[in-house]
């Protein structure tokens, strides 16, 4: 299995156990989580208008800002490759 799954599948494993705790409040627009740790901070769940799932948590936000500077580099050395560009 690939480390990208292992960590999808920890993911949902996590968010399966928060909400089995009833940590999760459900609104008209997301989602309220509260987190299981010693600070129990409340962040937001929804889906943007692209349908994408968007998570107010800094762990959420620091994996979007990964997967975006990756997504970069791709376009980037793709356009270098384009002969005659």
């Amino acid at each position: 299995m690939s480390a990208a799954m292992d960590n999808t599948n920890l993911m949902m494993n996590r968010a399966k156990a928060i909400a089995a705790m009833g940590m999760v409040e459900r609104d008209y627009e997301g989602f309220n989580v509260v987190s299981p740790g010693i600070k129990q901070e409340t962040f937001r769940v929804w889906r943007d208008e692209d349908s994408h799932v968007r998570c107010s948590c800094p762990e959420f936000q620091e994996r979007i800002a990964i997967w975006n500077r990756r997504a970069k580099l791709t376009t980037i050395r793709i356009r270098k490759k384009t002969p005659g560009a």
